[in-house]
């Protein structure tokens, strides 16, 4: 299954950035999406984040701040990305936003089945394929059919719950944003956009999530 899901996700991802790419939007500069972050930012009210240059985009929840590609593109790809980060930003700093402290609430466990978890389980499948790993020991047990599959399970279900539902605000604030500047960006455009990459994360999820189902079953025969 996790195959499948796989496949579907690339897929969706080349269908995403040849749509990206394909559409051009006029941006000359750097500081034109900073502008148009800070514009939006200054819509909602919300203090302008600390925006730095990176290899991609990205919001930092921690440090709170925003991550622009800095290699600029005039393509619509590169515009709805970086407003879709500044839309994270904001709906993390929205105090009256009633899932911002569940958010950050459930931060530790996203980072702990991330950076911990998941990569334990993959190290686990490669060095039992080696036989260099026992994953019957009672601390094996312990560790990854209690201990981490407890919070995989947890960190999917905020994933696919919290997560999405994050993402589809971020994009409602940057849609709402745009709306009032339709003779600047073609709203249908960044739509369509936005859409693919939401199938394509979700479609991502469900491919780490049937993997470790995968994973679990391998070493310990059933789930």
């Amino acid at each position: 299954m996790y195959i499948l899901f796989f496949a579907l996700t690339v897929i969706t991802m080349l269908i995403l950035q040849l749509y990206g790419s394909k559409k051009k939007y006029i941006i000359n500069n750097y500081e034109v999406v900073i502008n148009y972050i800070k514009e939006m930012c200054y819509e909602y009210k919300i203090d302008v984040p600390k925006i730095k240059k990176g290899n991609n985009f990205s919001f930092n929840p921690i440090k709170n701040i925003v991550y622009i590609k800095k290699e600029v593109s005039n393509n619509l790809e590169y515009f709805t990305a970086a407003l879709h980060e500044a839309g994270h930003y904001i709906v993390y700093n929205n105090n009256s936003y009633f899932l911002n402290k569940i958010t950050k609430a459930t931060l530790p466990i996203l980072m702990a089945n991330r950076i911990v978890v998941i990569p334990a389980y993959v190290t686990a499948m490669l060095l039992t394929a080696l036989e260099i790993f026992d994953p019957t020991t009672r601390v094996s047990i312990i560790l990854f059919k209690k201990i981490f599959m407890c919070v995989f399970i947890i960190a999917s279900i905020i994933r696919l719950t919290v997560g999405i539902y994050n993402e589809v605000k971020a994009d409602y604030y940057v849609l709402k944003f745009l709306g009032k500047r339709h003779n600047e960006v073609n709203i249908i455009n960044v739509k369509t956009l936005m859409s693919l990459a939401l199938v394509s994360q979700l479609l991502n999820s469900l491919t780490w999530i049937f993997m470790i189902i995968y994973i679990y079953k391998v070493l310990f025969g059933v789930i």
